[in-house]
């Protein structure tokens, strides 16, 4: 199980790092969406392709954010099937496989 815990922490590190990277491409495509609105097209403070930068950019930043949910869902889902859960009350008097071991689950 550590191996999926630390697994799973460092999903929710790169959560929290695409999120920040979202955040800041998202305020730098609002920056020059305001540029480039201003006035016409044509004589607007930035160039089209600056703009076109930033939207891009924004749009990967995105993706990215959207992949690393995607794999802290799944080392989650990792981490939770290492738990072995009774369907009832009890006390365990004897282990069957040892520490680490695989084991299959069938379903009840």
């Amino acid at each position: 199980p550590l191996f999926f815990e630390m697994d799973y922490r460092k999903q929710q590190a790169l959560v929290e790092i695409a999120k920040i990277e979202f955040d800041e491409a998202e305020r730098e495509f609002n920056r020059m969406k305001n540029l480039w609105e201003v006035g016409e097209k044509e004589h607007s403070s930035i160039s089209k392709k600056k703009f076109e930068e930033a939207t891009a950019q924004m749009k990967r930043k995105k993706f990215l954010l959207d992949q690393a949910l995607i794999d802290l869902d799944s080392a989650s889902k990792r981490l939770d099937e290492t738990l072995i859960k009774a369907p009832y009350t009890g006390i365990i008097t004897e282990r069957f496989v040892d520490p680490g071991e695989a084991i299959t689950v069938v379903p009840v």
